[in-house]
Formats: structure tokens, C-alpha cells, sequence
């Protein structure tokens, strides 16, 4: 018996494994085996859900009920009913219901009725089934939904075929599509129109 150990422990030295090098392989291999199940079971629950989940977002699934507020370092998906105010540093996913203010750095906001403000570092998307009652700030904004409330965009706004907006807006540059309702006050802030026709004055 000891000679057998001792030909095991040979052949070990010859090929330069070590039993702490055995147990970080054997380690390693259940790390592996374990982040596989765990990839199995989050794309069960996202075929589960019918609805694919940003990973490590904060989620409010469909049907629950929340009230308070929310704060997030990562993606926020709201599907359900959401009483109170939304803050986010990354993107913001909405659809079902919200009563309060919304701040994220970008908002996607689809089939969902919104009664509050939305804030954006960035870009705001608003799809046909939507319908909000707040004034909108983003860098960017494309409306295809209802919108009663001011919009303030820094850079471009397009009110797409479907979009109806109830209220002023102020943009660098706008589009809007043939479909789309608009009533209310518009501002482009492209260029300075007055310095424009300066030179015409004395004409």
C-alpha cells in the first residue's frame, strides 16, 4: 500500500500537480457548472415571463403593486402599477401604470399610463399605445404617443404619425410626421432667427 502512495505521489510530482492545485481545479470546474445552471434557470424565467429582463435591473413585474419610491444605480423595468417617484443613473423602461415623476438617463416608455414628469440625460421614447400627463425634459424625444404637458428638448424632437401633443414645445430642431397632432406653442432654437435678418432691417 505505501509503495502504491508512493507511486501516486511520484507521478504527481512528475506531471506537477500539486492536491492544492487539484482542489482549485475541482473549484473552478464547479464555478463553471454552477454559472451554467444559473444561465439556465434566468432564461427559463425570461421565456417564463414572455419578456426578455436587462440583466441586473430592478424589476417590478406584472401585476404587483408598489407605492413609495424607488432609487437605482442600474436599469429600472416597471410592467405593473407604481405609485411614487423614479430615479435612476442608467436606463428606464416603463409600461403599465406610474403616478410621480420619472429621472433616469434614458427613458423608454411603452404601452403605459404615466401621470407625472419625465427627466432625461439623454434620449425619451414614447410609443403609440402611451399616454402621459406631465411636461417632458430629455436631450432628445420621439412621440408617437399622447402627450398633455410642455415638452423641453436640448437637441431634436419628432412627433411621429401617431403622436398627439397637448402643450408647448421647445426644441434645436423638430420634426413632425404627417398624422401627428399638435396644439399648443412651438419654439425652434436652432439658430438665431433676429440675427438672421439683422441686415435686412433698412431695407
Amino acid at each position: 500500500m505505501k509503495l502504491k502512495d508512493n507511486f501516486v505521489q511520484a507521478a504527481k510530482e512528475l506531471m506537477g500537480t500539486t492536491e492544492e492545485q487539484e482542489k482549485k481545479e475541482l473549484g473552478t470546474m464547479e464555478q463553471r457548472s454552477k454559472d451554467k445552471l444559473d444561465e439556465r434557470v434566468a432564461a427559463l424565467q425570461t421565456l417564463l415571463n414572455g419578456k426578455s429582463a436587462t440583466a441586473g435591473a430592478t424589476i417590478l413585474g406584472d401585476g404587483a403593486v408598489f407605492t413609495g419610491n424607488l432609487e437605482a444605480a442600474g436599469p429600472v423595468e416597471l410592467r405593473g402599477i407604481f405609485t411614487g417617484n423614479i430615479v435612476s443613473k442608467e436606463e428606464i423602461k416603463l409600461s403599465g401604470s406610474l403616478i410621480g415623476d420619472v429621472t433616469g438617463a434614458s427613458i423608454q416608455i411603452s404601452d403605459c399610463r404615466l401621470k407625472g414628469n419625465v427627466t432625461a440625460q439623454k434620449d425619451v421614447r414614447i410609443d403609440a399605445g402611451s399616454v402621459i400627463i406631465g411636461n417632458i425634459n430629455a436631450d432628445s424625444v420621439a412621440l408617437n404617443g399622447k402627450v398633455r404637458g410642455d415638452l423641453n428638448v436640448r437637441r431634436a424632437l419628432v412627433l411621429e404619425s401617431h403622436a398627439t401633443l397637448l402643450g408647448n414645445a421647445g426644441a434645436a430642431t423638430i420634426s413632425i410626421q404627417e398624422g401627428a397632432v399638435f396644439q399648443g406653442e412651438m419654439k425652434s432654437a436652432s439658430a438665431d432667427l433676429t440675427a438672421m435678418f439683422s441686415g435686412e432691417e433698412g431695407q
